[in-house]
């Protein structure tokens, strides 16, 4: 359980986001555009949509809530239903291997951003199969659609426009910092987080 006090904006903002995402809901409508135009990175269809129903100010709050909902349904799309018993903290070092080998690759990486942002699932599968990571099918997608989705609301909440940055780019950074990891288990060194 997180402890409020580690934040004192994680029960406000919590609170904010889902009385926000819940006016947003009572118009199926507008709920529905407000997620196509975050799919779209459409900023404007975004902000108008948010302020259709007041919720403007919330802009980032909502999207970080639609953002988690949409890679839940987005993996569920393409790795199937949640199977088998859940990845333990023993596993973590493994799959920051399996992250560290596919943002290394210049071909496996742009394969997995290609398979994430088309939610192309027979080709997800594939990269899957391929590496032999069948497990890590879930756990791999949500990392790398969250890193997508993050890309998204900074266009979409953006005051004004911004130019979209690479998703491989945003793989390949996120990925350093697992290969670090790896780097530092390997060399048997304490990891300090730095």
């Amino acid at each position: 359980m997180t402890n409020p006090a580690a934040d004192p904006n994680l029960t406000p903002n919590l609170i904010r986001a889902g009385a926000g995402i819940g006016v947003l809901a009572k118009d199926e409508t507008v709920f529905r555009g407000a997620v196509d135009a975050f799919r779209a990175a459409d900023a404007e269809s975004f902000r108008r949509a948010l302020g259709l129903v007041q919720i403007d100010p919330d802009c980032d709050l909502i999207c970080r809530w639609i953002r988690v909902k949409d890679c839940v349904l987005r993996c569920i799309e393409l790795c199937g239903p949640p199977s088998g018993d859940a990845i333990s903290v023993a596993e973590i070092p493994l799959f920051a291997e399996i992250i560290a080998k596919i943002t290394g690759d210049e071909e496996l990486i742009e394969r997995l951003a290609d398979a994430v942002e088309d939610r192309d699932g027979a080709a997800f599968k594939s990269l899957v199969g391929d590496l032999k990571i069948e497990r890590f099918c879930h756990l791999l997608c949500y990392w790398a659609c969250q890193i997508h989705n993050r890309l998204l609301c900074e266009i979409v909440c953006a005051p004004a426009p911004v130019v979209r940055r690479s998703f491989v780019a945003e793989l390949a950074l996120a990925g350093g910092g697992a290969a670090h990891v790896v780097q530092l288990q390997a060399n048997d060194a304490p990891w300090h987080g730095t």
